[in-house]
């Protein structure tokens, strides 16, 4: 797995990202004021953006309210609060709603290889800069690969 980030336009090597655009997308990419992530570290995020969002698809483009924004925010960050709590594997999967094996053999080789700390620290800067954002755009896009 990538090294779990939230990435900039200038940190960018190659096309292969999901870019999550403050606003209404505009027919424009590649924008200085997005997000990136990559494919991987993006399918961490894609359970809870289904649960509002059942129409999101990883390579196509969705347009999110800012309310619906602001529930994504809340529950990345209490998902955050949740790992503090070192929950054990069973309480993880419970929690996640892991049903199916490539589910969580991901979730454990994410955290084998990156550890919660690092897990931690992306929860809480997508949390963030969703709630940011909604503080003056009525929508965000993602736009996947």
């Amino acid at each position: 797995m990538n090294e779990l980030k939230m990435l900039h336009k200038q940190q960018l090597q190659g096309t292969c990202y999901v870019e999550v655009q403050p606003g209404r997308h505009d027919g424009e990419f590649w924008k200085e004021e997005s997000v990136y992530f990559t494919d991987e570290t993006f399918s961490l995020f894609t359970q809870t953006i289904l649960s509002y969002v059942p129409s999101y698809s990883m390579w196509g483009k969705s347009e999110v309210t800012t309310e619906t924004c602001l529930l994504i925010a809340s529950e990345l960050k209490e998902l955050a609060e949740f790992l503090e709590t070192n929950p054990s594997l069973q309480e993880l999967k419970e929690r996640l709603e892991l049903q199916n094996e490539p589910d969580i053999e991901r979730l454990l080789t994410t955290y084998q290889q990156c550890g919660f700390n690092k897990v931690l620290n992306l929860l809480h800067a997508f949390s963030s800069w969703l709630t940011a954002q909604c503080l003056t755009h009525s929508h965000l896009t993602i736009l996947g690969i």
